[in-house]
């Protein structure tokens, strides 16, 4: 019976990726729905194979996953916003960094996510701050804009992370501050 139970859990996680805000609103809570019924199994039959299956299966559900997005070019000395994609997430960091020409040719060389991080942790951050996220605990994706302080002219690099980087989640993104249309 676990196994059968693994399998219910599967589908309503298969039905949790059809949410969507507003349109499709029925999906939203079948992920948690999926989570409880592998939590069950695994309380229920601890050693089996329904129970390994299970956790993977929690595993997927539970990621974190984080994207930003920005504008490329943006004005000097004005606020703009910066859209957040994130699933499971409460809180990030986001540190600014300016970076000169040299520094960012450097950092469009690098295709690993791993060492764009070592790169940037290298770098003086010019401004810092944290933001509060909201999760309902639905286990869903979701997204918001947060504003970016005013930047004076040059090249920035955008890192936001985890409140304490576990799981190694970060994003990136690279802007200029300018004038010119």
């Amino acid at each position: 019976s676990g196994l059968y139970h693994f399998e219910i859990a599967s589908l309503y996680y298969q039905q949790s990726k059809q949410y969507q805000p507003k349109t499709n609103e029925d999906q939203r809570w079948k992920a948690k729905k999926a989570l409880e019924i592998c939590e069950e199994v695994i309380d229920a039959f601890p050693r089996s194979r329904a129970a390994k299956k299970c956790e993977v299966l929690i595993s997927q559900i539970k990621q974190k996953s984080l994207q930003i997005t920005t504008e490329q070019f943006l004005p000097i000395q004005q606020h703009a916003r910066l859209l957040v994609a994130y699933k499971n997430i409460e809180v990030l960091d986001f540190n600014i960094y300016k970076l000169s020409e040299k520094q960012f040719e450097k950092f469009k060389k690098i295709y690993r996510k791993d060492e764009q991080l070592t790169f940037s942790q290298g770098l003086k951050a010019t401004s810092s701050w944290k933001s509060d996220l909201r999760n309902e605990h639905d286990y869903q994706n979701h997204s918001t804009e947060i504003l970016l302080p005013k930047l004076n002219n040059g090249r920035y690099l955008i890192v936001a992370t985890l409140e304490d980087n576990e799981a190694n989640t970060f994003a990136f993104s690279n802007i200029q501050v300018t004038n010119m249309a």
